[in-house]
C-alpha cells in the first residue's frame, strides 16, 4: 500500500496581497507560508509530532521524504530567497530548530540519520557583520549545510555555516567545517 503524499504549492496563488498568509495544518505539523512561488512536499506527513516551518522566503523549496519521525522541529526560512532544505529517507529527529537564512542556501540531511534533542542547524549567521572602515559586509556569504548518510548528532550540537558530511557529533560542540568529511568518521 502507497503513502499517501502532501504537497503544498503557493505559485498558483498570484498576487501576495490576495493571500498574505497561507496556513496548513496537517496532523503534528504546522505548515505557514508568506512568500510567493514555494512548495512544501512531504512523502510521509504521519511522521510528525508538534512540528512547524514557517517559510518567509520566495521560491523556496522543502522535501521531506520518508522520515521515520520528526518531533518537536521547528524550521524556519527567512532573510533570503531560493532556499532548499531536503530531509532524505529514515531520518528520525527528536528535538531541533532549523534556520535557513540566506539567499540560495540550504540543508540537506541524507538517509538514515539520528538527530537529538536541543540541536540547532544554521546556514548563514542570520545577522551582517559590517567594516567600518568600507562599509562592506563581511560576512554575506550563506552555504548549504549537508549532514552526511548514517550520521548520529547528539543532545545541544549546533551546526553552521559550511558544516559538512558529519557522521557522529558529540554532545555540545558547535561546529562549522569548510570541507566535505568522509562518510563513517566520528567527531
Amino acid at each position: 500500500m502507497k503513502k499517501q503524499t502532501a504537497k503544498l504549492l503557493t505559485s498558483w496563488i498570484p498576487f501576495k496581497t490576495l493571500r498574505r498568509s497561507l496556513r496548513t495544518k496537517l496532523t503534528g505539523i504546522t505548515i505557514e507560508d508568506n512568500g510567493i512561488n514555494n512548495v512544501v512536499i512531504i512523502d510521509n506527513p504521519d511522521c510528525f509530532t508538534n512540528a512547524s516551518i514557517h517559510i518567509n522566503a520566495n521560491n523556496s523549496r522543502v522535501h521531506i521524504k520518508n522520515a521515520k519521525y520528526i518531533k518537536n522541529t521547528k524550521i524556519s526560512i527567512y532573510n533570503g530567497d531560493n532556499q532548499t532544505l531536503t530531509i532524505e529517507d529514515d531520518v528520525s529527529a527528536e528535538e531541533m530548530s532549523v534556520f535557513l537564512c540566506g539567499e540560495n542556501s540550504g540543508l540537506t540531511i541524507e538517509k538514515d540519520c539520528m538527530l537529538s534533542s536541543k540541536i540547532e542547524i544554521w546556514t548563514a549567521d542570520g545577522h551582517s557583520v559590517i567594516d567600518k572602515t568600507t562599509g562592506k559586509c563581511l560576512n554575506a556569504e550563506p552555504e548549504h549545510v549537508i549532514i552526511g548518510a548514517h550520521t548520529w548528532i547528539a543532545r545541544g550540537v549546533k551546526l553552521l555555516k559550511r558544516a559538512k558530511s558529519l557522521q557522529i557529533q558529540w554532545s555540545g560542540p558547535v561546529v562549522s567545517f569548510p570541507d566535505r568529511l568522509r562518510s563513517n568518521t566520528s567527531f
